[in-house]
């Protein structure tokens, strides 16, 4: 497991933190492979809360950036 395995657990009703949302979409253009992979799983997991997902969305990331991950 790694740090942020508890993330969902974390989750309250309202799903993730608007900031923290912004932040992970920020970090899927990062040039590092091993940040967007972690930020791809990261965002798979929270992403299973509905409003979390909705955050997402409508942030619009280029989806393209993370590749075959």
């Amino acid at each position: 497991e790694t740090l942020l395995s508890p993330v969902p657990s974390r989750l309250g009703d309202g799903g993730a933190p608007d900031w923290v949302v912004r932040l992970l979409v920020q970090q899927l253009y990062d040039s590092a492979p091993e940040i967007v992979r972690t930020v791809v799983g990261v965002l798979e997991r929270i992403c299973q809360d509905e409003h979390t997902l909705d955050q997402v969305l409508a942030l619009q990331p280029a989806l393209e950036l993370v590749g075959d991950l």
